[in-house]
């Protein structure tokens, strides 16, 4: 029985990813007039940074030291 389940899963979604991939069925909802006139829109790019920029002043990393273990005595 889940052999059969899971057989009939994978023919469903090969059978799906087979139609949507190949076929490629028209899904748009946007209408074609618009459609049309969306390549003729460009992005606006901004202006790049003025160089050189300011030097980010990065202060030095303190000295990091384990804290030192108690001494363990041997019996």
């Amino acid at each position: 029985m889940k052999s059969r389940l899971l057989v009939v899963t994978l023919l469903v979604l090969v059978g799906a990813a087979l139609y949507f991939g190949v076929a490629q069925p028209h899904v748009s909802k946007i209408p074609r007039r618009v459609r049309s006139q969306l390549p003729d829109l460009k992005p606006i790019i901004p202006p790049p940074p003025q160089l050189p920029l300011p030097a980010m002043d990065i202060p030095p990393m303190p000295a990091v030291t384990p804290p030192l273990l108690p001494a363990v005595e041997k019996k």
